[in-house]
């Protein structure tokens, strides 16, 4: 990691990177963004490393609440290392953010390919796409 990210990094809370480090894995898990808001379409053909899929799941949020209020065995809550967690969730980051530099980024859909994919558009919705009408 060079010093740029570091210093990026060093100042956030857990939260703030937990937060960045999801947002960065739904930018690599889908690629395009429904016209209303929100991912919509995973990317395909593109083989993503498993860590991205643990944060868009929130199975990360889950494994860090679970050591954090004692929803696993005694020894997982003594032994958990929050320190080693951040540094993994750092490590992520660089990682995602590696990814998304060669990967474009999700696509704006419009409700005009939503009709064209079959799914019930109203005609509000469709004048949306023309910004003659907005």
């Amino acid at each position: 990691m060079d010093d740029v990210q570091a210093e990026d990094t060093d100042c956030k809370s857990l939260k703030d990177l937990m937060k960045e480090v999801t947002d960065l894995a739904f930018q690599l898990a889908y690629a395009t963004i429904h016209p209303a808001g929100g991912y919509f379409h995973p990317r395909r053909g593109v083989t993503l490393p498993e860590a991205v899929w643990t944060w868009v799941d929130g199975l990360n949020h889950k494994y860090l609440s679970d050591r954090m209020t004692g929803h696993c065995s005694l020894a997982d809550t003594i032994n958990f290392d929050i320190g080693a967690f951040e540094e993994e969730v750092v490590a992520d980051i660089a990682e995602f953010k590696r990814l998304l530099a060669v990967l474009p980024p999700p696509r704006q859909m419009t409700w005009q390919e939503l009709k064209g994919e079959g799914y019930k558009v109203t005609d509000e919705q469709l004048k949306l796409d023309d910004p003659l009408t907005v």
